[in-house]
């Protein structure tokens, strides 16, 4: 019932028929025979979601600030135009100008024009928030660079919805009506998500505390992590390690060193899109690595070897035929099909069930022991 509304306050809400939530530098896999048809749907089906989760959400919290008094419905507003004579409250505000001139303005129109008021900003800034807050960030002056600018980064709106999500909280000029709301809401998701940690933790499983370590506000159980949290855990450790100068390892909470410099170039790598990141990885490839080496007379010597690539998480990425195909896979699919096989290929089978909330939008990570990494790099020698 407040689609017009909404919609007027805030058109960035919704993705439009015909575009696209997140851009792609290429549009080669809707033209596959097929599979094609199936990613256009994907994304329209996708997109249909997206928008209606939105506005429901609005919509049903609009219909509380009515229900508990703090906004008159939309049909009182509209009744109360029609009793002084005009059409809406639409007509009442367009001819304000007019009728002050004259000397006709009442205090009963000023009312109705100051709720008007009211009640339009709450909606906008409430449908802000809920845009942000649900991963669709605005790009400013940059909104029609947004294709080429998906080319470099994955997802930009996406990146600069969490920041502007917390500009939203911390903005001096949010009213009361919508402030109270978000912060019930974050208060129901934030003990609903810590809940759910007790629980696990008094099942028998480990959650991550440490703010340094990948693991840090995760269910952990054996080798495999569960991110009820989303991308907001990630950034929280990011910054963690950025103020803290260290950061831990999941597998023997063994903290070391690190700059901020590199804990941000970090968290570069991880936002860039699939090209530019396969192209950062392999770098190192290029040079030559050097390093020195003391000698037990005490003497100095540098060693050179053939750089070695690495992904952003530290994975080694080999060359060859099986290399490729295992840099494609990584890069194309789906995440809950990546989750599911990485837990298969823990040899924990009775975990294979949580595999199902990947699809769904809860992150999963099955790593490997040091050990297994160093094996890995050595190939398996």
């Amino acid at each position: 019932p407040h689609f017009d509304e909404i919609a007027r306050a805030d058109p960035k809400l919704f993705v439009n028929m015909g575009e696209e939530e997140f851009y792609y530098g290429s549009n080669l896999a809707r033209k596959i025979p097929v599979f094609g048809k199936v990613v256009g749907a994907s994304e329209r089906v996708f997109n249909t979601y997206n928008n209606h989760l939105r506005y429901g959400i609005v919509d049903e919290l609009v219909g509380v600030w009515e229900k508990n008094g703090i906004h008159a419905t939309r049909e009182a507003l509209e009744g109360r135009s029609q009793a002084m004579g005009y059409d809406s409250v639409g007509a009442v505000r367009k001819g304000e100008k007019a009728m002050k001139a004259a000397g006709t303005w009442t205090a009963d129109m000023a009312d109705l024009a100051e709720e008007e008021a009211a009640r339009f900003k709450d909606i906008k800034q409430l449908s802000t928030f809920v845009r942000h807050a649900t991963g669709r960030g605005g790009l400013g002056v940059l909104e029609q660079a947004a294709r080429p600018i998906s080319t470099l980064l994955f997802a930009p709106r996406w990146l600069l919805a969490q920041p502007q999500m917390l500009g939203d909280l911390l903005n001096p000029n949010m009213s009361w009506a919508v402030r109270s709301q978000v912060m019930q809401d974050l208060s129901r998701w934030i003990g609903a998500g810590s809940a759910l940690l007790g629980v696990a933790a008094l099942g028998g499983a480990k959650v991550g505390h440490d703010p340094t370590s990948s693991d840090f506000g995760k269910i952990v159980i054996g080798n495999t992590s569960i991110n009820i949290w989303g991308s907001l855990a990630t950034s929280a450790r990011y910054a963690a390690q950025v103020v803290g100068g260290k950061s831990t390892s999941a597998d023997t909470g063994i903290s070391r060193q690190v700059g901020a410099g590199d804990t941000l170039m970090r968290f570069a790598r991880s936002k860039l899109a699939p090209v530019p990141g396969a192209l950062t990885d392999v770098w190192p490839m290029m040079h030559n690595e050097e390093k020195q080496v003391r000698l037990p007379g005490g003497e100095s010597i540098t060693t050179t070897r053939p750089g070695r690539a690495r992904d952003f998480v530290g994975r080694p990425i080999q060359g060859g035929v099986k290399g490729i195909a295992t840099q494609v896979y990584r890069r194309t699919a789906p995440l809950g099909v990546q989750d599911t096989v990485e837990l298969a290929k823990g040899g924990r089978p009775e975990l294979l069930p949580l595999a199902g909330p990947g699809f769904f939008g809860v992150s999963l990570q099955t790593y490997q022991s040091d050990a297994q990494k160093l094996w890995g790099d050595a190939g398996g020698t």
